[in-house]
């Protein structure tokens, strides 16, 4: 979205009792006062085209807010869902029923639709902030306040995702924050939508580094976590350093066992009962036990479902955008 540019000379900060509702509704450690997102968003949405709010003040609202993810329902997530990529055009060759190509952020939303209380990461305080477009038009003034001269949709979209240095590394973003706090509050079952996961984007950079080491993580994809760290930790022992361990550990272990590849694309019955993957073929899983384990997983088999048929995303949900590229935080 092009957001309305109001010259940085134009700019002024907002008044200093604005400024302290704003800390106000961070609440108060000390005391136990929580938080208050609706206080934030209020906040933000009362600053006016000509003023700002300090960049690290907002960067501070952010990282006072849950991480911890809270479905709509109110009920405790029995699993947590990371997305990265597109769900490839070869997937969709591959199976002719397997529906429209789509991105993971639009796959994920079939998956939580589908009763099973499966957390996103946008069921947390701190990502439903960051993604606020009250947050984004504030967030991009005061980034160009302290950065003078900057494209204004390049300079927000970098301090979000990351930039790509001369080095060819990627520095990490806001984006990274948020999702490494996810993936720290997560626990015990972790799903990937991650078939075409790239090696310097947030999921292999920021939120599988604390997967691996989140005692809370007991399997993921339908494998013991365990078995991800021992292949990381021996990737280590080798000399590889723990960057390059995740990217080949991404590669050759997460992509594949993808729930992406393990289940096609079952339109309106997306995962009903987990189902679905226990019928495919697992042959491009490289464990010979991975059926067993992902069962071990998983809500127990219903029958019922083991005959459903594609049924069409709904022309309303599907918006006919074949790229669909990256449109979130990973």
């Amino acid at each position: 979205m092009t957001r309305p540019v109001t010259p940085v000379s134009a700019l002024r900060p907002v008044s200093d009792h604005h400024l302290h509702m704003f800390r106000k509704a961070r609440g108060n450690p000390e005391t136990g006062e929580p938080a208050n997102i609706f206080a934030m968003i209020a906040a933000l949405k009362a600053v006016s085209t000509d003023e700002y709010i300090p960049v690290e003040e907002l960067y501070e609202s952010v990282r006072a807010l849950s991480a911890k993810a809270v479905l709509p329902s109110g009920r405790k997530p029995k699993g947590f869902i990371f997305g990265s990529g597109t769900v490839s055009p070869n997937f969709r060759e591959k199976h002719a029923h397997s529906g429209p190509l789509v991105g993971y952020d639009r796959y994920t939303k079939m998956l939580v639709k589908g009763g099973h209380d499966l957390a996103v990461i946008s069921d947390t305080e701190q990502a439903r902030l960051v993604q606020h477009e009250a947050f984004l038009m504030v967030f991009q003034k005061a980034l160009r306040v302290a950065n003078p001269g900057r494209d204004p949709e390049k300079l927000l979209n970098e301090s979000l995702m990351g930039k790509i240095g001369t080095d060819g590394k990627r520095s990490p973003g806001l984006w990274d924050e948020v999702s490494a706090n996810y993936a720290i509050n997560a626990s015990g079952i972790i799903i990937t939508v991650t078939p075409n996961a790239l090696a310097d984007r947030i999921f292999v950079q920021s939120e599988l580094p604390e997967l691996l080491t989140n005692p809370q993580i007991t399997c993921m994809n339908g494998k013991p976590i365990e078995d991800f760290r021992d292949y990381f930790y021996d990737l280590v022992q080798k000399g590889m350093s723990n960057e390059e361990a995740c990217k080949k550990l991404n590669h050759d272990e997460i992509k594949i066992s993808s729930i992406v590849y393990l289940t096609g694309y079952a339109g309106n019955h997306f995962l009903a009962d987990m189902s679905p993957a226990l019928r495919f073929d697992f042959t491009g899983a490289h464990s010979p036990d991975f059926l067993n384990r992902f069962r071990d997983c998983v809500p127990p088999f219903s029958a019922h479902e083991k005959d459903l048929e594609y049924t069409p995303v709904p022309e309303h949900e599907y918006d006919g955008n074949e790229a669909h590229v990256l449109v979130e935080h990973s």
